[in-house]
């Protein structure tokens, strides 16, 4: 599907494509030392980061709003979704996002 996601179990993927893990791994090791050399002298605060600190991000279904990103809307606890309407859907909202 052109322009379409895919979002699956990290769990499921690292048990049929054990190479995936070490590879993201490789990736965010390559990705912290970068901002670290690029961001000098702010340090990596990881998932909690403090001032003068740069931190890391998730797609963690948890921390985003559930359907259309209504207020009211439960938080998600899964990315399982079923859209059964034509049309555009808000699919991730998050609190805070860039540092705001």
């Amino acid at each position: 599907m052109t322009g379409g996601y895919t979002f699956c179990s990290l769990d499921e993927v690292k048990k049929g494509f054990p190479e995936f893990e070490r590879v993201m791994k490789g990736l965010k090791t390559d990705l912290v030392n970068k901002a670290i050399k690029d961001w000098d002298p702010m340090k990596n605060g990881g998932m909690a980061p403090k001032a003068g600190q740069f931190g890391q991000s998730t797609i963690m279904p948890e921390l985003f709003v559930g359907f259309l990103g209504l207020p009211t809307a439960p938080t998600l606890t899964t990315w399982h979704t079923w859209y059964n309407a034509l049309g555009s859907n808000v699919i991730l909202q998050g609190a805070a996002p860039g540092g705001a």
